[in-house]
């Protein structure tokens, strides 16, 4: 009863299959709550910039708004949601591409483990 009292708080969720908030109502049980209250946040947004056109310190100079660090992803940063960097001339040239932060995950955790197997190697 309590999901059915949120779902008319957003319309976001409104827009969701009805079978798909049935399943994730039942894969998450007591936490379901928590996901539905999810879609009345802000999201995260992000960009990575593309280490193959240059230095990531000078390239995160040139573009021109604030950017702030992604923890797990050496290129990766956040922009605030008033920017429009998918709309800048940078973007179109490669320097950077935009990318959910979640996104930058694997890479990070892959990028991990081959210097793990190389320290592991060499006996460091």
């Amino acid at each position: 009863m309590g999901s059915r009292i949120l779902l008319r708080k957003t319309r976001r969720i409104k827009m969701l299959p009805q079978a798909f908030l049935n399943r994730m109502e039942s894969m998450l049980g007591n936490e379901y709550p928590a996901f539905l209250e999810s879609y009345d946040k802000d999201k995260y947004q992000a960009l990575r910039l593309n280490s193959i056109k240059g230095d990531t310190a000078q390239m995160k100079e040139k573009v021109p708004f604030s950017l702030q660090p992604v923890a797990w992803a050496k290129d990766g940063f956040y922009y605030e949601k008033d920017d429009t960097p998918g709309k800048h001339p940078l973007h179109e040239a490669g320097v950077y591409y935009i990318q959910e932060p979640s996104a930058m995950a694997p890479v990070s955790y892959m990028m991990w483990c081959k210097k793990k197997r190389q320290t592991v190697r060499n006996g460091s």
